[in-house]
């Protein structure tokens, strides 16, 4: 095969971006001996591989080149889970929770998170933190949460609000794309918000105007059981017009014979003229 028809057969392979993805899902999980799961997107995948493959190469992001080479290795996993869990529309970097309901939520990913995915102790993830801040990477910051306790206010720490600096994914080559993707979220998340406020105000009028059954326990049963007996009853109290019409035109008939046969009685009985 020549040149042109080599050319000529790769331009004809159309682009899949899940097999895409795919591919270099399968190539980070490998290389940085990490765990993802398949809701990934696509564009940060694309830049994580192109991470890997500068690290392959032995090149080194700026400013990196005195860092010890196994804690670069570290220091390019974690910024890589970083990147992947990034809530693109919100820039947090988010891990999922389950509550006591067995109901799974998005929060703010704690530092136990990345324990969990590198596989690594609580002091090798602080080193790894203060590097990512030095470098200018990453960036965290700190939250507390209180509840009233007698009459005053007790304090305890909530899980850090976590970013990734976007100029990152300039070095790699993805920043643009990376943006435009950023952008088609934050106007996605308007439109959700704007929908579930929206089913929450109907909601609320419905339980006002007491319509409502509350989505819980047997409330949906009780929902079904009060529509079906209220259909039940707008059949039965209100007949149709067509069954009205019926009944009506049964009723004239009767009407006139009697009229007649009272005519005819009463010719009967009327007096002769002598």
């Amino acid at each position: 095969m020549n040149k042109m028809s080599l050319r000529k057969s790769l331009n004809t392979v159309k682009f899949d971006p899940k097999f895409e993805a795919l591919e270099d899902k399968n190539l980070i999980e490998t290389y940085f001996n990490v765990q993802l799961d398949e809701h990934r997107d696509f564009r940060i995948l694309r830049s994580v591989e192109r991470l890997i493959q500068s690290h392959f190469r032995g090149d080194r992001l700026p400013n990196c080149e005195s860092i010890r080479s196994d804690h670069y290795f570290n220091l390019l996993r974690f910024i890589s889970v970083a990147m992947l869990y990034t809530d693109q529309a919100q820039n947090v970097i988010v891990s999922k929770s389950r509550t006591p309901d067995g109901q799974w939520h998005v929060v703010p990913a704690g530092n136990a998170f990345f324990m969990k995915k590198l596989g690594i102790e609580r002091s090798t993830l602080d080193g790894i933190i203060a590097s990512a801040k030095r470098l200018g990477w990453y960036i965290s910051n700190i939250r507390y949460g209180y509840y009233q306790c007698g009459n005053g206010k007790r304090y305890y720490g909530k899980n850090s609000v976590k970013r990734v600096f976007i100029g990152l994914y300039d070095l790699l080559g993805t920043g643009k794309k990376v943006r435009e993707s950023i952008k088609s979220a934050v106007q996605y998340k308007h439109y959700r918000d704007k929908k579930i406020a929206a089913s929450v105000q109907r909601k609320k009028q419905e339980i006002r105007t007491g319509r409502g059954f509350q989505d819980y326990g047997y409330g949906g049963e009780n929902q079904r059981r009060f529509s079906h007996a209220q259909s039940k009853r707008t059949s039965s109290s209100a007949p149709s017009l067509k069954s009205r019409l019926d009944r009506d035109d049964s009723f004239c008939p009767r009407h006139e014979i009697t009229e007649n046969e009272l005519h005819r009685i009463g010719r009967l009985q009327a007096p002769t003229s002598h």
